[in-house]
């Protein structure tokens, strides 16, 4: 007869074995698609295409982005015709990709400078410094991005 502590102790043998098993194929899939050159992950295109009537992907940075152009290339996705891609940064290489990467280009000097203002005031005066207004972005539109089909 097993107890519960029998039990629970194969239970959670049985857990860890899946676990690394699950583990070991996500690696496998990773490292296929980094081998391929893209940087983006199987796993990643796979959940961006499961999602019904995906137009476009707004990556965190243009780097991101410029694997996601990649990625796509590579499995016969075209952009911007079957998605478009966008990146935020605006590095230089953005403008002489194929297809030009559309991107949000801010500018981090003059928020830079504004936090070196608004930190230098708060350390003058014991009073709250003002509000500044927002360093507002522009977008470069470029290649890869086309309306909605």
């Amino acid at each position: 007869m097993c107890s519960s502590d029998d039990v629970s102790a194969n239970i959670r043998k049985r857990r860890r074995a899946r676990f690394r098993r699950e583990g070991r194929r996500m690696n496998n899939r990773k490292r296929a698609a980094r081998a391929a050159g893209s940087g983006v992950s199987i796993v990643t295109l796979e959940r961006i295409g499961r999602v019904a009537g995906v137009t476009a992907v707004f990556a965190a940075n243009d780097q991101m982005a410029l694997g996601l152009l990649r990625a796509f290339t590579e499995r016969g996705i075209r952009v911007p015709v079957d998605v478009s891609v966008v990146g935020f940064d605006d590095i230089p290489e953005a403008a002489y990709l194929s297809p030009r990467l559309t991107t949000v280009r801010q500018d981090f000097d003059e928020v830079g400078r504004r936090s070196m203002g608004l930190l230098q005031q708060l350390i003058e005066s014991a009073e709250p410094a003002e509000e500044a207004p927002p360093v507002v972005p522009t977008l470069a539109i470029r290649d890869s991005t086309a309306p909605p089909r």
